[in-house]
């Protein structure tokens, strides 16, 4: 039989055609073609042929095609297909080397070819249906029942994957499974570690359910057994246990820590419930929130509580400490609302409590917390408020600051004599313009354990200040800057304080009065810079040039002395028993201070130098140079008070900055004296320059170097590349990267020195006070699967190292191990970790630290 078709290809149990839904042929010169008895094709015309389909035909067409060739079987109503072939019905695609479809079976069968070359099978069957995606070594499939069979099928739910014998899917997706191995190891041939069970339900999207089965590490059954299991899957989060880290502390005892469980309560928040439990009798609760809502905001609340068990051995004691912590953070997205913010950053709690259970090195350090809380409202393009609370808590001093509340209201700069349509440049009366700010506060200072009593009510001050700085600036001569400048102050208080002497007990009293106070202060200064530019050519060799960049500056600057006495601000107070007497400023204790102290109109100048050179390069191939800086910034500073009689000179400040190789950064400050001091260590109005011959003399310095050296990334781009896991893990682990260490880096080496030094006069000599100390901070690759990294530093006055930390990674694969040791110290101790990667810290070689330890 001899057809012309058109279309796809169409298929019944009686004959195999290729049609198309409404299709027409020409008439052809041999009627008896169509004239079968049985034929479904009929003449309506002399001109058209329609096609009848038969009851139990397919509702959708299947098409189909192959690199290599496709023999069609008339007689056994069979298609096979050769070499990469591909079959398509509905939303199911087949791909396989060799497929076979069976039209009185109506079923498709596909399988791949050995090699006996490579002794490889090639082009093995991979199904899909939807986002549902087998692969297997034969895959059978009705296209009535929409049922399979798989045999040696690898498929993918959740991020798990279920290696199975031989699976039976059902028309819904679902299917049973016999022999199969359940993991979340990518690993296709071999998993590092699997479950395994001889029979399985799956239902996508839902649960998977099992018959008895068995943990399998390395290819090694464990004892760990259960007669079933049930495993939730999820597109969204799921609730589970967090499992423990094991350790042991010289103080604490044998742990384990970090323990509890995670509820997955929505799309934008969760819940952590942690704990940890010691030998020793100590333990510590955390309930841990995240929350996150793209281009909205983001942020966590952690609340922890302790009580730590110490036994003294010397006497024979137990103390009990309850401690807790609270941090809070919160950030909105700047694309919410671009007038409105609001934005927490909270970190209270006991002073102790970091000292015994912070791991990173910078909250064990630390020696305060700060927080801050803050809405900020823009009302236009000029004028805007913020309202705020903060705290700041000594752990050394146990003195807490709280602002409850703050407000501030400003108004960005205002140029009044500014042309609303300019042509040209401006006038110089064009440039003046003014802001202005208002501050308020509420503010308290408390010791901690007195910080919740009634009485910390009473010791809160307010106040309120203005501020209205005025300025403007134009060119001298083209090439000099002048910058005149004026700024006023005012402080508002509803209370102030009075300083008396004492007899009975020969101290210094304070006493708070209640009612309303004012002051105010104000300062002028103009100032002069330019730049002065040096270069010298070199026509030979490899330095090209050196440039020399100067840039001096001068300033006259004024303000009276609000400590006179009719500014009614400062008052005096005898502070010893010999009658001495001392000025003191009425808003001491105040929020925003009191009024400037001391007569000033005098003259600041000073003098910055930039060098740099021009060296050949090759790398450079247009202009074959290349730019080295030698000296970043090398200042002086100083000034001259012409409004008072004595100590008319202040003090020489002289610092330089440069980077050495791009990469070693060197910083150096000192501070020196031009006036001589007396037996007793106190400075007189007398030069130095004229008793010693020494234009001033060092008072303090410091001296810092530090560098980071580390290897080229093996990861083409910075950033991670989301088309490996999803949107929300990408955020999170490009939002902190240092919370994963990186396989993808072989090292990192950091190292910063600093040296202080500082003079105190006592016993009548001079004496040095200084500090040296050096730290390191370090990763690198021992082998591909192993990291080591960590940090210490040693103090060279104290002679003994500092806070000190090591932790050991090994990446493997599909689980991650760590190992974390404090070698010594009262934080002694270690902790080991063990757990299951996600599947995209897997493709990305990324072991996320412990939680327990934070990051380095």
């Amino acid at each position: 039989m001899v057809l012309i078709c058109i279309g796809n290809y169409y298929a019944n149990a009686a004959e195999l055609f290729f049609v198309e839904t409404n299709f027409s042929i020409e008439r052809i010169d041999t009627p008896q073609l169509f004239s079968a008895v049985d034929s479904p094709i009929v003449k309506t015309d002399s001109l058209t042929y329609h096609i009848k389909f038969s009851k139990d035909s397919l509702d959708v067409p299947v098409s189909y095609n192959a690199d290599d060739s496709i023999i069609t079987d008339v007689k056994n109503r069979k298609i096979l297909l050769f070499n990469n072939s591909l079959v398509k019905y509905d939303d199911i695609t087949l791909n396989a080397y060799f497929i076979e479809m069976d039209w009185k079976e109506n079923t498709v069968s596909a399988w791949g070819f050995y090699d006996s070359a490579t002794l490889k099978t090639k082009g093995l069957p991979e199904f899909t249906q939807g986002e549902n995606n087998y692969e297997a070594d034969k895959i059978t499939f009705n296209f009535k029942t929409k049922r399979a069979k798989v045999l040696n099928v690898f498929s993918q739910e959740d991020e798990g994957f279920i290696h199975s014998e031989v699976v039976k899917r059902n028309a819904d997706n679902s299917y049973y499974a016999k022999d199969n191995k359940y993991t979340t190891c990518s690993y296709k041939d071999h998993p590092d570690f699997y479950i395994s069970s001889s029979k399985m339900q799956v239902v996508p999207d839902k649960v998977i359910v099992s018959g008895p089965a068995h943990l399998v590490i390395e290819d090694v059954p464990t004892p760990l057994f259960v007669p079933f299991a049930i495993f939730p899957l999820h597109k969204s989060r799921a609730s589970g246990i967090l499992l423990p880290e094991f350790g042991q502390r010289a103080d604490l005892g044998f742990g384990l820590t970090n323990g509890g469980y995670y509820f997955a309560l929505g799309n934008y928040y969760d819940l952590q419930l942690r704990g940890d439990i010691y030998s020793r009798g100590s333990w510590k609760l955390n309930a841990i929130t995240s929350y996150s809502k793209r281009y909205k905001f983001n942020g966590s609340l952690n609340v922890s509580f302790s009580r730590t068990r110490n036994y003294f051995l010397e006497f024979n004691q137990v103390s009990k400490e309850n401690d807790f912590f609270v941090t809070w953070i919160y950030n909105q997205d700047s694309h919410s609302n671009p007038k409105r913010r609001f934005s927490a950053s909270v970190n209270a709690g006991s002073s102790s409590f970091n000292k015994t259970y912070a791991y990173n090195a910078n909250e064990y350090l630390s020696t305060s917390f700060k927080s801050s809380i803050s809405y900020m409202r823009t009302i236009n393009s000029k004028m805007g408020y913020a309202i705020n609370m903060g705290h700041d808590q000594n752990i050394n001093t146990h003195l807490v600051a709280i602002k409850l509340p703050a407000f501030n209201f400003s108004v960005s700069r205002i140029s009044p004599f500014k042309r609303k349509a300019s042509s040209g440049l401006p006038k110089w009366y064009e440039k003046i313009g003014f802001s202005y700010s208002l501050n308020a506060e509420n503010k308290v200072e408390q010791y901690d354990s007195l910080l919740f009593r009634p009485a910390t009510l009473e010791k809160f001050s307010n106040g309120l200040r203005h501020t209205i700085p005025i300025s403007t600036s134009f060119n001298l001569f083209k090439y000099i800057n002048i910058s005149p400048s004026a700024t006023f102050n005012q402080v508002i208080y509803l209370q102030s304080i009075r300083k008396s002497w004492d007899t009975s007990i020969n101290e210094v009293t304070i006493d708070t009065i209640k009612g309303f106070e004012t002051g105010y202060d104000y300062n002028t200064s103009v100032s002069m810079s330019t730049r002065i530019y040096g270069i010298k050519n070199f026509k030979h060799g490899k330095l090209k040039a050196i440039r020399h960049v100067m840039s001096p500056s001068v300033g006259v600057s004024y303000h009276p002395d609000f400590g006179d006495a009719h500014y009614g601000t400062f008052k005096p107070v005898q502070y010893d028993s010999l009658g001495h007497t001392q000025l003191y400023s009425i808003f001491e204790r105040s929020p925003f201070g009191g009024t400037t102290n001391g007569k000033f109109g005098g003259i600041n100048f000073g003098l910055a130098n930039q060098l740099e050179l021009k060296v050949f390069s090759k790398k450079d191939t247009i202009n074959n140079v290349k730019k080295v800086k030698l000296l970043d910034n090398l200042s002086l500073t100083s000034n001259y008070n012409l409004a008072v009689d004595t100590f008319q000179l202040g003090y020489f400040n002289l610092n330089a900055s440069t980077t050495l190789f791009d990469k070693i950064n060197l910083r150096y400050s000192s501070v020196f004296d031009p006036y001589m001091v007396n037996e007793s260590g106190r400075r007189i109005n007398s030069f130095r320059l004229h008793y010693e011959n020494k234009l001033a003399k060092l008072q303090s310095t410091s001296i810092s170097a530090g560098a980071t050296f580390h290897s080229k990334s093996k990861r083409s781009t910075k950033n991670y590349n989301p088309e490996e896991g999803s949107a929300d893990e990408f955020e999170m682990i490009n939002n902190n990267p240092m919370a994963y260490a990186d396989f993808n880096i072989p090292w990192n080496f950091s190292v910063n020195y600093i040296l202080s030094l500082r003079k105190n006069f006592v016993n009548a000599q001079d004496t040095n006070i200084y500090t040296q100390t050096l730290n390191v901070n370090f990763d690198f690759n021992l082998t591909e699967k192993w990291k080591i990294s960590g940090q210490s530093g040693y103090d060279f006055k104290r002679k003994d190292f500092s806070y000190t930390t090591l932790e050991i990674m090994r990446d493997l694969h599909c689980w991650q191990m760590t190992i974390s040791w404090i070698p010594f110290g009262t934080r002694q101790g270690y902790f080991l970790n063990l757990h299951v990667k996600s599947t995209v810290l897997q493709d990305l070689k990324l072991v996320k630290r412990s939680s327990g330890w934070g990051s380095y």
